[in-house]
């Protein structure tokens, strides 16, 4: 038996022999940590082409350049980890194996939504991360892939090091700590540096540098020279007459609302979103509408305070603090009852229920709070189906005017309701609802299943609310939160770029038998207009520090701009005057102008033909207006501790 046992370990040992020799050759000058980084990039390579379809590349120099720099990079970076690793077997391998799997859900992130993870994003959501439905949702987004990628990373480098110990004891020069402080400095010019590399690591790491060149930028900017600057005695547009009664308002908040699909159609002639297309010749519908950023908090406050969102961290916890006054509390103080409801889970995501409180909400409520009876399948995704929130909204409604006392029951309503069942991810939508593409979970066919189906589920609101007739007068805004692309500029994720469709969202004003219908065209508006309009419609006169105007009192593109803040994607701060966008990479400095009535699409940048214009130079002082904004809101010069210190 023992002569057996040797047989075999003297047939094997020169197989392994041979496998060690052939990995230490092949590891000699490049490491194995950079074969695997390479191997991984270059399925990225591949997947970015393959979403071409073979379509050119815009310039074949430059995108050769980018994948030469990209390998490049890895190269570097695999060096320096190599470098610096540790000689103990099990830690090494322990520190390679983490690197790797990092970068494989780096590479797995930019695989789903085309863009670069951003590091600043974990703290962001720190709190939210530790919650467990959103680390399931998230998990469930990504998919199988999520933890595929990484486990195929580690057992590779186990593998590899259980083979040759390629990874412990690869070969170092002599000068080990110089070689070291070498690749340091190289990685740094490759993350920080002019070179166009396109890999993962250098790519989330520039993203990130744009929330360091933004507080520069706000250090250089001048604040404006009065205390408040933004506080007014009255709203800046006017209002109109007040109504004889004081109607309910409802605000519907819809999920991830992009304006592409409002009157598009499907290949074989289906709309995505018939109801609401069937409402727009019965109100206000405004074609050339904006978020003013890219996610549900950031629009919740341009929507509600007539105010642009935060540049930096979660837009709540950086609002906190700072003295406000919004519509809801304008409303209470002439006796509205205010109602944030929301189909999201919980009320704690980035502090949102703290927030609507001290903003004038009397009632705040979500999916799971308070805790209620319904049906086992009604909560998917990020929170509680669409049509159900709607009919637990309006029982509220009906016990909570029932339990009032005398003619406190006749009290007008104001209720801003968020719904969900078209937030991403896309493949949680259950298969049965999944109604325009049978089977699609991403993409621009998910997304359209996503938005359909909130645009179905829309049509239960106006059927609870015409069960009612003591809410007959009923003054109604349907608005997106925010945009969301659906693979416009290869992109599957707001938190990239600043082009349109991660901006434009539709505004619809409803309030039948007082506002005549009427389609806006040509006129840009953004989410700060909607509070001064509301007040507008309803003959509120008011102390605000509102910088929205009421889209009823007349447009003048020399005057109403639109100014957009993208906070993530190494910051984009954006304005448009008439049809020209300027665009301000704040990470890298690149400067962008488009023509929208021309280019709707954004194909072509006209930079080079604006440098030195009036128009450029006009723009560029409306992006130094956002920062200041930013300043006075850091420095809490909103709204003043006392209201007679009010402005003009």
């Amino acid at each position: 038996m023992r002569d057996g046992a040797r047989a075999a370990e003297a047939s094997t040992s020169p197989r392994r022999t041979a496998l060690q020799n052939l990995l230490v050759r092949w590891t000699r000058f490049v490491p194995a940590i950079v074969w695997i980084l390479w191997a991984l990039h270059t399925m990225l390579v591949e997947r970015q082409l393959a979403d071409r379809k073979g379509a050119p590349v815009e310039s074949l120099p430059l995108f050769l350049a980018q994948v030469a720099a990209s390998y490049a990079a890895l190269f570097v970076y695999g060096w320096l980890v190599t470098l610096i690793l540790p000689r103990n077997r099990f830690l090494a391998t322990a520190i390679s194996a983490v690197f790797l799997a990092l970068y494989s859900l780096l590479l797995l992130y930019h695989w789903h939504t085309r863009g670069q993870f951003e590091w600043s994003v974990l703290w962001r959501f720190r709190r939210e991360m530790l919650d467990l439905e959103v680390r399931r949702t998230i998990s469930s987004f990504l998919g199988w892939r999520s933890y595929a990628f990484p486990v195929c990373a580690i057992a590779v480098t186990v593998l590899l090091e259980a083979a040759g110990r390629v990874i412990s004891r690869p070969a170092r020069p002599r000068r080990r700590g110089l070689a070291a402080a070498g690749c340091a400095v190289l990685a740094g010019l490759m993350a920080f540096g002019p070179i166009p590399t396109r890999d993962e690591l250098t790519a989330s790491l520039r993203a990130a540098e744009g929330n360091f060149r933004l507080s520069r930028l706000m250090r250089a900017s001048v604040s404006a020279p009065e205390t408040y600057p933004y506080v007014r005695k009255s709203l800046v547009s006017g209002v109109g007459p007040a109504p004889a009664r004081p109607p309910n308002v409802f605000f519907v908040v819809v999920e991830s609302f992009n304006a592409n699909f409002v009157e598009a159609k499907t290949g074989d002639g289906r709309e995505y979103t018939p109801f609401f297309n069937s409402l727009i010749p019965r109100g206000v519908y405004v074609e050339q509408f904006y978020g003013n950023s890219m996610e549900s908090p950031r629009g919740q406050l341009s929507i509600l305070c007539s105010m642009l969102p935060a540049m930096r961290g979660t837009v709540f916890e950086t609002y906190r603090g700072i003295r406000l006054r919004c519509l809801p509390e304008i409303l209470a103080e002439r006796g509205y009852r205010t109602v944030f409801d929301e189909a999201a889970r919980l009320l704690k995501f980035e502090d949102t229920g703290t927030f609507m409180e001290a903003i004038g909400f009397q009632v705040r409520r979500a999916a799971l709070e308070p805790e209620r009876e319904r049906p086992a399948d009604a909560v998917w995704g990020w929170g509680l189906q669409d049509d159900v929130f709607f009919r637990e909204f309006f029982r509220f409604l009906d016990a909570d005017r029932a339990g009032r006392p005398g003619d406190a029951r006749d009290r007008p309503a104001f209720a801003f309701l968020c719904t969900i069942s078209s937030h991403f991810p896309d493949n949680r939508i259950p298969p049965d609802k999944r109604l325009l593409f049978s089977g699609a979970q991403g993409g621009k066919a998910g997304y359209g299943n996503s938005i359909y189906l909130a645009d179905t589920y829309l049509r239960t609101f106006f059927d609870e609310l015409g069960k009612r007739p003591e809410l007959a007068d009923s003054l109604i805004v349907i608005v997106g939160d925010h945009s969301y692309p659906a693979g416009e500029h290869g992109l599957a994720d707001s938190q990239f770029g600043a082009w349109e469709e991660v901006f434009r969202t539709p505004l619809l004003i409803l309030w039948p038998g007082h506002l005549p219908p009427k389609r806006i065209h040509g006129e840009r508006w953004s989410q700060i207009d909607i509070a001064p309009t509301v007040l507008d419609l309803l003959g509120v006169d008011t102390p605000n520090h509102f910088l929205g105007r009421s889209i009823l009192r007349g447009y003048d593109p020399k005057r109403d701009r639109v100014q957009l803040v993208q906070p993530f994607d190494g910051v984009y701060l954006a304005a448009i005057a008439g049809d020209l966008k300027y665009v301000l990479h704040v990470a890298t400095g690149r400067e962008s102008v488009y023509d929208l009535r021309h280019d709707p699409h954004e194909d072509v940048d006209l930079i080079g033909r604006y440098r030195g214009t009036p128009g450029l130079e006009d723009l560029r002082r409306e992006v130094g207006k956002m920062l200041q904004n930013e300043k006075a809101a850091d420095e809490n010069r909103i709204w003043p501790e006392r209201p007679g210190e009010a402005g003009p």
